[in-house]
């Protein structure tokens, strides 16, 4: 098999742009494609080493493959919105070796400015009582 040496577990703000990240470590074979799904079995955006990212829906759209390396497959997901929050997978296809998944965690918290206009409204409550 191939050994992942990226984290699985990866936090944003709201309007930022995430980092998913997802590297082998150089295994043995060559590499078909990279793919990324959110939903299982449906590829939102696909790299390959002969055509680049090729994005698949409007998701795939927003995505930037870091590619610091051959068997890098970190992507960059721009201007997130909570509803991004989720597991995605990974997908290094390895010739001849075959898929192989890891699963990604990203979680998503609200913008500042939300958290900052929160707090006159709890202090008023607490007056009222």
């Amino acid at each position: 098999g191939v050994r992942f040496i990226s984290n699985t577990s990866f936090v944003s703000t709201a309007g930022e742009d995430a980092y998913l990240g997802c590297v082998v470590e150089d295994p043995s074979g060559d590499l078909s494609q990279i793919s990324w799904q959110r939903t299982a079995d449906v590829n939102f955006v696909v790299y390959r080493p002969d055509r680049g990212p090729i994005p698949v829906n409007e998701l795939g759209k927003r995505v930037i493959f870091e590619r610091k390396g051959q068997w890098d497959g970190s992507i960059i997901l721009q201007n997130v919105s909570p509803s991004d929050e989720g597991t995605y997978t990974c997908i290094f296809t390895i010739f001849p070796s075959g898929p192989f998944h890891r699963l990604v965690r990203l979680t998503v918290n609200g913008n500042v400015t939300k958290t900052v206009l929160s707090y006159p409204m709890l202090k008023t409550r607490s007056r009222e009582k």
